[in-house]
């Protein structure tokens, strides 16, 4: 289980939630995120019905996006993921708002709090295939986990 504080909790069952996701190549330092297209995550204990050394807790991801003139490097790279929510929930009159109040970044622990949002790392995941859709910017990839 991910250490998360009581507002990201409180964030989570709320029945008004902007929830973002945003991805990191290769160590970047900057987030890769307005042109995801879906990111989903895949955690498993064992994969068939028999155990192979390599089955056991091996976590897989698949990205889609838009990558314009392969300003990517993907061969052999690694990609980390982070789930984020917007955590600031204030109640206005009979309707609920999210506030936008916190700004700047704060360490949670597990998390960061930062610009409002509280972000989780889902891992890192390196890159073992990749798949170019011909006559499109689309990008699939398949990466797993390093546990």
């Amino acid at each position: 289980m991910r250490s998360v504080s009581q507002g990201y909790l409180k964030a989570v069952n709320h029945y008004l939630r902007d929830i973002r996701t945003r991805v990191y190549f290769n160590d970047s330092k900057e987030p890769f995120e307005s042109d995801l297209v879906s990111v989903s995550i895949n955690e498993k204990g064992i994969s068939e019905a028999t155990l192979t050394i390599g089955d056991l807790c091996t976590n897989m991801c698949e990205i889609s996006f838009i990558m314009q003139a392969n300003k990517i490097p993907l061969q052999g790279g690694k990609v980390r993921i982070e789930h984020g929510i917007e955590r600031d929930i204030e109640t206005v009159g009979n309707s609920s708002v999210l506030s936008k109040a916190i700004l700047g970044s704060m360490n949670l622990g597990e998390a960061i709090l930062e610009e409002g949002y509280e972000w989780v790392s889902m891992g890192t995941y390196y890159i073992a295939e990749i798949e170019k859709i011909d006559g499109t910017d689309f990008v699939n990839i398949v990466g797993y986990d390093s546990s």
